[in-house]
């Protein structure tokens, strides 16, 4: 079975500078993985030129993709329905790489989406309930999918985050997404969840040693040892540089 690394990014520098970190981790544990970039053309073509000469140098394939969004830059992700392999290991551009992606593709090998949970929305007062079947919230930013799942899921948005953005599906969930956030930010995580429970799917989480997302009240404990502690680190943007400062 085929597999390959994702990234989805715009031409942010500060974006950028982070997908740059990540793909030379990565490529210090796999230098022969596919990896595809797709980069999201806005307004600053030429400050991506540099990035893209890094790409070429690093061995890592770029897609450039028109803006596909109406101010929600997550709708960008339905470009990862142009993944051609069968399993797809996405990554956000603050994430860092410890180990070969292989290994993960081979603990996971029997399951179509994988994802660490999201422990945040339990400090913000979200209720199991507000999904039919209760399931645990996935985090989008580290997601290992089959390319059934990444089908699926890029298949349904943007109008899923459309629906989760206005009510007409699941209005408690909508309210509370209003509750966290004045634009609804975290729909897109949702919709990840929401489409795992389709079909028949087969959905797990991360283990801590394989990919650990950020804790919320653990924050200056997994700064300190996030080298050691797993094979993939998801810091969140706003922590990203006190991670890079360590490598």
């Amino acid at each position: 079975m085929k597999s390959q690394v994702a990234y989805v990014v715009n031409e942010d520098p500060v974006y950028l500078e982070m997908t740059e970190t990540s793909i030379r981790l990565l490529r210090q544990h796999n230098g022969t993985i596919p990896v595809t970039v797709f980069l999201v053309e806005d307004t600053l073509q030429q400050r991506s030129a540099g990035f893209i000469d890094f790409c070429d140098r690093w061995g890592v394939r770029i897609r450039t993709c028109p803006d596909v969004s109406d101010g929600y830059f997550q709708d960008n992700k339905v470009h990862l329905g142009q993944c051609e392999s069968d399993r797809v290991l996405v990554l956000d551009a603050d994430t860092f790489v410890f180990a070969d992606p292989e290994e993960l593709f081979a603990t996971y090998a029997g399951f179509d989406v994988v994802g660490c949970t999201n422990d945040w929305v339990w400090h913000r007062g979200y209720r199991a309930d507000l999904i039919p079947g209760n399931p645990v919230p996935l985090n989008s930013g580290v997601l290992l999918c089959s390319s059934r799942f990444l089908r699926s899921w890029t298949k349904q948005m943007p109008r899923l985050h459309e629906t989760l953005r206005t009510g007409g599906r699941f209005p408690a969930l909508t309210r509370w997404l209003y509750d966290v956030s004045a634009s609804a930010y975290n729909r897109e995580e949702f919709g990840v969840t929401i489409c795992s429970r389709v079909r028949d799917f087969r959905t797990t989480h991360f283990a801590d040693a394989d990919c650990k997302l950020l804790k919320y009240k653990r924050l200056d404990a997994d700064l300190a040892r996030f080298r050691s502690c797993t094979k993939i680190f998801h810091s969140y943007s706003q922590h990203w540089r006190r991670c890079a400062a360590r490598i």
